[in-house]
């Protein structure tokens, strides 16, 4: 007879208040890196900016998240989150908790592999992601193609 406990090994990793109601494996809405590029070559800072739809973006919270309302992460070399998932407040998550949709960010010279993940007001993750490959270049690398401030000219 097979085992029912269809119950998840990592539930120990997953946040005690998940809010049930909040749909995050199928959100609505997309985000998307609008930039930097995937496959850019860029210098610090490394400017971000995301393009949302279907998601209302507002500050992180500390209780009551509404389903359809949150805030994005920048996350660097660290993978994108199973949905329902509490986003670390960790070296290489990147919360902008205010709401906005641009930052900039100091990052190490090198390949960096990025995820852009929205959640819902206290960091639950939703299915809502964006992942790209960019190159951050030392200051003597960059390329003509780049701008002072690491943003990529076409």
């Amino acid at each position: 007879m097979e085992d029912e406990d269809e119950s998840n090994p990592d539930d120990a990793n997953s946040d005690p208040e998940t809010v049930d109601e909040i749909d995050h494996e199928n959100p609505e809405g997309s985000v998307e890196f609008v930039r930097p590029e995937d496959g850019a070559e860029v210098t610090n800072p490394v400017a971000f900016e995301a393009e949302v739809e279907g998601l209302k973006l507002e500050p992180a919270e500390e209780e009551d998240p509404e389903d359809g309302n949150g805030h994005l992460h920048v996350i660097v070399d660290e993978g994108c989150m199973n949905p329902g998932y509490v986003i670390p407040q960790d070296e290489g998550y990147h919360h902008l908790g205010d709401g906005e949709s641009e930052t900039e960010l100091d990052l190490e010279p090198g390949e960096h592999d990025l995820c852009l993940q929205a959640s819902d007001g206290i960091h639950n993750a939703y299915d809502l992601t964006d992942e790209i490959t960019i190159e951050v270049l030392e200051e003597d690398e960059s390329s003509e193609n780049e701008t002072e401030d690491g943003n990529e000219t076409e």
